[in-house]
């Protein structure tokens, strides 16, 4: 993390507290992860590829030299005098002036390195978690990358071609096409078990939050629009938990149609209980993993649409990765059932 350089923070007692106590989170140096090393995979037929280095521009030059000395300085790039692997690099000047050395890995590693597939969030999702928050934290990793330790035999597959000669990373690099989802995967594992704002997560997969489930059960009945839009923003964030969540909530949904009249009857209800009681018992999604087999189940009802995308496991047991539904239109309710077989395969 960066250095805090702060004086108001500084003459914070508290703060004073955490730094002293971890002199290395909050160190002018780079830090790196201590409790394991990036391992980078190779594809079965993999060659060795080797590029001579590109000609740096003359007046980035003395920006490239100070980048790359920074580099070595700080462990992070060592000279090497053989290489079966050479990339060239790409200066980028970034925004204060100074040079980013950059390895050009589209033609050479990332074409024979083995992708790593975890998901990354969508930048919808991360926003959805902030509903309903009141307080934010804006932490910024320097160098988030390189805080990744690279194994020993991973490190001569990052080879750069410099003006300068040959030199291997020893820490993640950016360019590689892995890099984003072994840092996504890496940050998942350190926040492991720690609350979110609707979700826990850990090894065994995604949890609803027992604070948010609580507030779901104990929701009082909607008394107009307003209320009713709060508790549907709630649950909706526990869609793909529960199957058939878009015919369950279908009456409570009709309420918000324009035109609609406000009336509240035994089958809004009947639909506000239903799905309180979906959420009672304990609820948890696998992560999906590429390795496994993966079945993806459709169906359909008078009303709607269900799918169910689920992984046979290494002990034979088969466990959901998400639910999904929505409602049928109108004009797809006069369907029979085999013509609601397109709508339904369209869809998944």
């Amino acid at each position: 993390m960066k250095y805090i350089d702060n004086p108001v923070i500084e003459e914070t007692s508290v703060a004073k507290i955490l730094m002293n106590k971890f002199p290395a989170v909050f160190s002018n140096k780079l830090g790196k992860l201590n409790k394991f090393k990036v391992q980078l995979q190779l594809k079965p037929d993999a060659k060795p590829i080797f590029f001579k280095p590109r000609p740096v521009p003359f007046a980035l030059k003395p920006k490239v030299d100070e980048a790359l000395d920074k580099l070595i300085e700080t462990g992070i790039l060592k000279s090497v005098n053989y290489s079966d692997y050479a990339t060239p690099i790409t200066p980028v000047l970034k925004s204060d002036g100074t040079v980013r050395v950059c390895g050009d890995y589209s033609v050479t590693l990332n074409k024979v390195l083995h992708i790593d597939r975890y998901p990354l969030p969508r930048i919808e999702e991360l926003f959805a978690r902030l509903h309903e928050g009141k307080e934010f934290s804006k932490l910024d990793l320097s160098m988030a990358y390189m805080q990744l330790e690279l194994t020993e035999d991973s490190q001569p597959l990052t080879c750069i071609n410099t003006h300068r000669g040959l030199f291997q990373f020893t820490r993640l690099v950016f360019g590689l096409s892995s890099a984003p989802a072994i840092f996504q995967k890496t940050m998942e594992r350190i926040l492991a078990g720690i609350e979110g704002i609707c979700f826990v997560i850990d090894k065994d997969g995604l949890h609803t939050s027992p604070g948010k489930v609580k507030a779901i059960k104990e929701a009082e009945p909607p008394k107009n629009v307003s209320q009713l839009k709060s508790f549907l923003g709630l649950v909706n964030y526990y869609r793909s938990f529960v199957p058939r969540m878009s015919t369950i909530l279908g009456p409570l949904h009709d309420l918000l149609k324009m035109g609609a009249k406000w009336m509240w009857s035994e089958a809004h209800q009947s639909a506000f209980e239903t799905v309180k009681r979906a959420l009672e018992s304990e609820l948890a999604l696998a992560h999906y993993d590429p390795r496994l087999s993966t079945v993806l189940t459709v169906d359909a009802s008078p009303t709607g649409l269900g799918a169910v995308l689920a992984q046979q496991q290494e002990d034979g047991s088969e466990r959901v990765i998400a639910f999904a539904s929505r409602a049928l239109i109108p004009s797809e309710r006069v369907y029979s059932q085999i013509q609601k077989k397109r709508p339904r395969l369209f869809w998944c």
